[in-house]
């Protein structure tokens, strides 16, 4: 039926064919809390402890970096 005003009705049914579909998962990134001694003298070694959580699954893999690159990677996972 074709109306004066508004969509055409006489073009439907029509057909879209989609050749590609991309699903998106929401990602809680993993949360890293580090802690140390607020003061440190110079050439005095500091250790550092650190906790990590990941809702979405497992930590499998936590790198430290200094400014000049890698200082450890820890593995295993939890």
């Amino acid at each position: 039926m074709r109306r004066s005003t508004g969509i055409d009705d006489s073009i439907f049914p029509q057909q879209m064919l989609i050749d590609h579909v991309r699903v998106y998962r929401y990602i809680d990134f993993p949360q890293v809390t580090l802690s140390a001694r607020a003061t440190l003298e110079a050439g005095e070694t500091i250790v550092i402890t650190g906790t990590s959580v990941d809702r979405d699954g497992r930590i499998l893999r936590v790198n430290l970096y200094q400014t000049d690159g890698l200082l450890e990677t820890i593995t295993g996972g939890a």
